[in-house]
């Protein structure tokens, strides 16, 4: 099946990747940052989804995600330091743990 122009554009998904609680990512292709989307898409799947908590991981760095995640909600519990290999080289990074009650 191929992805919609719609969904190639913002991608939401939930996972189980922190302990029990369903986790929460995404990912907009950087041509369409700074236009709503992630808000928009998230806020739609947490209508959609009655689970709580969820949890949700970002770089500290990664401004955008994280004004996303918390106009959603969610709120900081926690960081940590991680290989962050998706950015082209293996660097130590930090990372914020965040939960939506």
């Amino acid at each position: 099946m191929t992805a919609s122009r719609h969904e190639r554009r913002a991608q939401v998904a939930r996972g189980r990747r922190f302990g029990h609680a369903p986790e929460v990512t995404f990912w907009i292709d950087r041509g369409h940052w700074g236009r709503g989307i992630g808000s928009q898409a998230l806020a739609l799947l947490l209508a959609q989804v009655p689970e709580r908590p969820l949890l949700a991981g970002t770089l500290v760095d990664n401004l955008g995600s994280l004004a996303v995640l918390r106009r959603n909600g969610f709120r900081e519990i926690g960081r940590e330091r991680i290989l962050a290999r998706g950015r082209g080289i293996e660097v130590e990074v930090e990372a914020i743990r965040l939960r939506l009650d």
